[in-house]
């Protein structure tokens, strides 16, 4: 017998709860952010919608990456590091700190990065809500 009374569904999860905004987020975008995850800054992912790639990789990889940041930031003493833009050939990859987590979206090199910064703010704004 189940552990839920008849008639009632068990609460989304915190993993649905922030995949469901990472699409929003990705809608939104008009097609310009083809993949997203929320990550801990440890590098284990902890919701993601990613089309292509190992989520679990990418936020691996983000976590070491982010370090180097921000002892960069550290060494210059330039305060926090509140996001970072990489620009590669084929892809813009966009990040946000949010509470102890780390925002990941990959989008178009061709994006319009200041809407797509404002998406991002209002979106870790959410997520802000939920964790």
């Amino acid at each position: 017998m189940s552990s839920q009374k008849e008639g009632k569904l068990a609460a989304p999860s915190l993993e649905d709860l922030i995949k469901d905004e990472l699409a929003a987020f990705m809608s939104r975008s008009g097609g310009d952010v083809s993949g997203a995850l929320v990550a801990r800054r440890d590098g284990l992912p902890v919701a993601y919608i990613m089309p292509t790639g190992d989520p679990k990789l990418v936020a691996a990889m983000w976590a070491l990456a982010r370090g180097a940041l921000v002892r960069f930031g550290e060494e210059l003493k330039l305060g926090e590091l509140k996001h970072a833009i990489v620009q590669y050939e084929d892809r813009l990859v966009l990040t946000k700190a949010i509470k102890g987590l780390c925002l990941v979206a990959l989008a178009s090199p061709n994006a319009n990065v200041g809407l797509l910064l404002l998406e991002l703010d209002r979106l870790t704004d959410r997520l802000a809500e939920l964790i």
